[in-house]
């Protein structure tokens, strides 16, 4: 949860780095081989565009996190606070409604990223 006294990090350029290398993480760990190109095609942009985005030397928009959120199966509040304690206390206590798809087979694609 962003309160009035940490809001200032999450517009700093380390909070952006880290929201890169998830970003860079979810596609490069999708058993498929998702490559910057097909990220690129699904939003219309160029793959220089994906490269900067995961990289951090641009910020993420509303629509490529909603992109990234859509592709790789996690929700985007992962992808914005994934690595908070109180996101975890959540995430980890969480229920899964389908535990039938969830799986330890690489090959099956569950949307619950490990943390």
């Amino acid at each position: 949860m962003v309160t009035k006294e940490c809001f200032h990090y999450y517009t700093t350029e380390e909070y952006r780095k880290r929201l890169a290398e998830k970003l860079k993480m979810l596609r490069k760990s999708h058993p498929y081989k998702v490559t910057q190109e097909d990220v690129a095609d699904f939003l219309h942009v160029e793959r220089q565009h994906i490269n900067r985005l995961e990289n951090g030397k641009i910020d993420a928009n509303i629509k490529e996190l909603i992109c990234y959120s859509k592709m790789f199966g996690c929700d985007i509040d992962f992808l914005l606070y994934g690595d908070e304690p109180e996101y975890q206390r959540y995430y980890g206590t969480y229920e899964y409604p389908y535990p039938e798809l969830d799986s330890d087979d690489p090959m099956v694609y569950c949307h619950r990223p490990e943390l």
